[in-house]
């Protein structure tokens, strides 16, 4: 009888102590739960210690804002402001697309301890800070609107070409740079669009021409490069008699297209080398 108890005894204790491991403290699954949140907690730390700052770089135009169109050669100056610099910046690149003018330096850097190896009047300039970039970065910019038309004189005819590029101009661009010259954040960019003095006026002029023959040659004479005798053939036809001949316009058709037709072949006829250059 007493072997029974004790082997009685025994079995519950094994139940107890199995319970333990699978319920109590001491359970393996306990100490993997343990050391797998250990491990995800510091592989966020170093990632967040690691990782790069990312700033958001921000450039402000103080005062007036920029205007969205310029007519080209016009001059303007602006200041802007760059704040949200990267801790990592060593370098800070600025470009546009304006031209120096005599009168001031392209770039003006207007914030102590920020300077440039490079000429002020070079459209792209780096600066650098030799204790690190302040909060907040002032430059003043002064410059010309580029131009995009461009008049040539060819065998008495004047011929002006005109740019297709109208948009996307730069006033600013910048970027914040690490030490291998990698950006450190999204580049900041304020652009314009060129316009070309007085064609508004005239697109507005041709488009109020009732006859449409006339309308499409004079707005085909301007694409062609012959904007002098377009402007001439627009401002005859507004003060033309009313009673106006019907062969009148047909020989002005007919100038106009041969004048077309030789500018073209003069626009493309290869330049006869000088022999003395």
């Amino acid at each position: 009888m007493s072997n029974y108890l004790n082997l009685s005894s025994c079995r519950v204790f094994e139940r107890k102590h199995l319970h333990t491991n699978l319920h109590g403290g001491e359970s393996p699954y306990s100490f993997l739960r343990a050391f797998f949140s250990i491990s995800v907690f510091l592989t966020i730390l170093i990632v967040f210690i690691c990782a790069p700052a990312s700033a958001a770089l921000v450039t402000d135009v103080q005062g007036n804002a920029l205007s969205e169109t310029l007519h080209e050669g016009s001059e303007i100056s602006y200041s802007i402001v760059i704040t949200g610099i990267p801790s990592q910046t060593t370098t800070l690149e600025l470009s546009t697309d304006l031209i120096p003018v005599s009168s001031s330096s392209l770039w003006t850097i207007d914030t102590n301890g920020v300077k440039t190896a490079d000429s002020l009047n070079e459209r792209i300039i780096h600066l650098m800070a030799v204790n690190g970039f302040p909060v907040s970065v002032l430059i003043n910019v002064s410059g010309r609107v580029p131009q995009i038309t461009t008049t040539t004189s060819v065998e008495g005819i004047v011929i002006t070409k005109i740019q297709a590029q109208r948009s996307g101009y730069l006033y600013y661009n910048v970027k914040a740079l690490d030490s291998q010259g990698k950006s450190l954040s999204a580049a900041t960019t304020g652009t314009l669009t060129i316009s070309v003095a007085d064609e508004k006026n005239f697109l507005e002029r041709t488009n109020d021409i009732d006859d449409p023959t006339f309308r499409t040659l004079i707005t085909g004479m301007y694409s062609k490069g012959l904007t002098n005798d377009a402007w001439d053939v627009l401002e005859w036809y507004e003060t033309k008699p009313i009673s106006m001949p019907v062969f009148v316009p047909v020989i002005v058709g007919i100038i106009a297209l041969i004048l077309g037709i030789l500018a073209g072949y003069l626009i493309g006829r290869p330049r006869k080398e000088d022999p003395w250059e």
